[in-house]
């Protein structure tokens, strides 16, 4: 995965997981998240 094409490819894998990452903590406060260690592993 070398090259531009690669490149887009990896930084849209990065941002689709960044928005997966958002939509989970979404309605979760900060406490809550750091004490749930299953949340903090998967993001």
């Amino acid at each position: 995965m070398r090259g531009r094409q690669g490149d887009k490819v990896r930084l849209q894998h990065i941002y689709d997981a960044i928005q997966e990452i958002e939509n989970y903590i979404n309605d979760v406060d900060f406490p809550e998240f750091n004490s749930n260690s299953m949340m903090k592993f998967a993001c």
